[in-house]
């Protein structure tokens, strides 16, 4: 349910937010399933031995996405809107 929903709203953050943070971290959400592959693949040739490239293959996508997201929709508010 994480990758299919990640997948839908990536595509939805891709199609209704203009700025580059916002279109990264959609484009990361869209793209999570075949990065965490790739980093899964990558990370078990490097260290075969260690379940951490495991997790990374799990985590960083998304978590970075959702970083570039929250820090997008922060700088976006205004001073005035928090009085």
């Amino acid at each position: 349910m994480s990758i299919a929903g990640a997948l839908f709203v990536g595509i939805t953050v891709i199609r209704r937010r203009r700025d580059g943070a916002s279109r990264t971290a959609g484009w990361l959400l869209a793209f999570a399933l075949p990065l965490g592959i790739a980093i899964g693949f990558v990370g078990s040739l490097v260290w075969p031995e260690n379940d951490g490239a495991f997790f990374a293959a799990i985590t960083v996508p998304t978590g970075v996405a959702w970083l570039l997201l929250g820090q997008s929709l922060t700088a976006e508010r205004s001073p005035s809107a928090t009085e």
